[in-house]
C-alpha cells in the first residue's frame, strides 16, 4: 500500500481531526479487530455447555462413529447465517457462530484431505473417457 494516508502505510483512517487521520486499524475494514472478537467468542464456547466436562464435544462423538462432521458444520453455518437478522435480530453472535462453524469446516477439510477428492474425481473422469464414456461435467 502506498503512503496515501499522510505517510502511514498499511493503515486506514476512520476519520480526521486537527492532527490528521484517526487510525484504529491496519486494515480498511477492521478485520484484525473482528478476528480478535471472533477469537474471544470461540474461547467463550469452551466454557459453555457446548464443551463437556470430559473435553468432548458432540462433534467428537460423531467423528468417533465415523460420521463425516463436515456437512454438519456446513449446514450449521448456513443455519446461523440465514438466522442473522431474523430470530434474534441483527446480532453479532449469529455471525460469530457462522464463522466458528466455517472454521470447524476448514479443520475437517484439512483433516480429511478434501483437496485430494477433486484429484480423485478428475482421475475418475479420465478413466471413464478411456472406456468410451463421456465424462460427466
Amino acid at each position: 500500500m502506498s503512503d496515501k494516508w499522510y505517510g502511514v502505510s498499511n493503515a486506514y483512517p476512520i476519520g480526521f481531526n486537527s492532527m490528521g487521520p484517526i487510525i484504529t486499524s491496519k486494515y480498511k475494514y477492521n478485520e484484525d479487530k473482528v478476528i480478535q472478537q471472533i477469537s474471544e467468542y470461540i474461547e467463550s464456547t469452551y466454557s459453555e455447555h457446548y464443551f463437556g466436562k470430559n473435553g468432548l464435544q458432540v462433534f467428537d462423538l460423531w467423528e468417533a462413529l465415523d460420521d463425516d462432521p463436515a456437512p454438519i458444520h456446513r449446514n450449521m453455518a448456513i443455519k446461523y447465517l440465514y438466522r442473522y437478522g431474523k430470530k434474534a435480530g441483527f446480532n453479532k453472535k449469529d455471525l460469530f457462530k457462522t464463522i466458528h462453524y466455517c472454521l470447524m469446516l476448514l479443520y475437517y477439510h484439512d483433516k480429511l484431505k478434501r483437496d485430494e477428492v477433486k484429484k480423485e474425481s478428475t482421475d475418475d473422469n479420465h478413466s471413464n473417457s478411456e472406456q468410451g464414456s463421456a465424462p460427466s461435467g
